[in-house]
């Protein structure tokens, strides 16, 4: 057995014990999507049992500004939940009332030799006596009672501070205005709340096409055989910015400090024909150039077919799609991490006539 499972052993030891001698203070526990409103822990936060409620403001960082009517405007807040390896929450129902807390580490005290276990892990006795104290004092110096949970028990002495061994899981707090003033910040897991920005969050709109010729005697409008056709985008979103780039900021209301980044980047429009045709990649830049009058056909996003459409329903089928590569950096990783890439694809069909020349004199 190595050193690590014999610490979380012992850990669950303690825990176990306590509970027999009487009642642990519970964690206060509320489904991660309740819509209640309930927030502890900190501010604009709250426990989740195995993470962590936090108001989040997302933010539209994309370099250069938005499109116009980009993915996500200006500022933006969400309650989400956000997991979490460490947090600190209310240590019970008492959790504000000290006397009650002292009467409950006291029965432990007097148990103490029945069982194996340190009350050092739940606090001192002065610890307590200070709490009962508060209560002579004004209102606002009043201490509550905090403990500190971790979804890994091996994180906590880490998370809490204690190196020398034995971690202390509870702690008092003054509160002000409703919320405990000190509270440390939850250790969050960054990683996960990236995949949420990234999938939730963060908006990236099909590609609208359109296109030019539309040959009106021709059924839908169709084109012609080997005839530049072009297509372009019509919801410059789809592309992100002038540069295919489109990014999002999200940080944790009361811990500013805390926050991660999640940068989408595209090539540009890939306008995929059937076999038999060439088909392109546009650069955001000329996917989103429309086709008019008196441009060479090099300035925008152009496609032609070598054969006609003959026996395809409705024309051929063209695909357009655009393809994010995401990554995501944060308040504790400086290097970019990958995310799983996201292809946004439309689907036309265009109808391709070939017309036949006649030859009505030879010189």
């Amino acid at each position: 057995m190595n050193a690590r499972t014999t610490r979380t052993i012992l850990r669950a030891a303690v825990l176990t014990t306590a509970m027999l001698l009487g009642t642990l203070p519970a964690h206060a526990h509320f489904s991660p999507d309740d819509g209640s409103g309930t927030s502890s822990g900190g501010a604009g936060a709250g426990s989740g049992g195995s993470g962590y409620y936090a108001t989040v403001v997302f933010e539209d960082t994309t370099p250069g500004g938005g499109t116009g009517g980009g993915a996500v405007e200006g500022r933006r807040s969400a309650r989400v939940f956000v997991p979490a390896r460490c947090w600190w929450e209310p240590a019970s129902a008492d959790y504000d009332d000290p006397e009650a807390m002292m009467a409950w580490y006291e029965g432990m005290l007097n148990q103490q030799s029945t069982f194996w276990f340190s009350v050092d892990h739940f606090g001192s006795t002065a610890d307590y006596e200070r709490a009962v104290d508060s209560l002579k004092g004004p209102r606002a110096d009043r201490l509550y009672w905090y403990r500190a949970d971790c979804r890994d028990p091996e994180d906590l002495g880490e998370f809490t501070g204690d190196t020398d061994g034995t971690v202390t899981y509870m702690r008092t707090f003054r509160h002000s205005g409703g919320e405990p003033v000190g509270l440390p910040a939850p250790r969050v897991d960054f990683a996960n709340l990236a995949r949420l920005v990234a999938t939730e969050h963060m908006d990236l709109p099909l590609p609208q096409v359109d296109r030019n010729p539309r040959v009106s005697s021709l059924g839908g409008g169709g084109t012609l055989v080997n005839v530049p056709t072009w297509f372009w985008v019509t919801n410059a979103a789809a592309l992100g910015n002038a540069r295919g780039v489109l990014s999002v900021k999200a940080s944790i209301v009361g811990h500013e400090d805390l926050w991660v980044e999640v940068v989408a980047r595209n090539d540009g429009l890939v306008v995929s024909v059937p076999p038999g045709n060439d088909g392109v990649t546009c650069s955001p830049d000329r996917a989103r150039t429309a086709w008019r009058d008196g441009l060479e056909d090099s300035d925008g996003c152009t496609v032609s077919f070598s054969r006609a459409s003959v026996g395809s329903p409705g024309g051929h089928e063209v695909r357009a799609s655009v393809t994010w590569r995401a990554s995501w950096t944060s308040s504790e990783q400086a290097a970019a991490q990958p995310l799983e890439s996201r292809t946004r694809t439309t689907t036309l069909h265009v109808p391709v006539a070939e017309v036949q020349a006649v030859v009505t004199d030879i010189s």
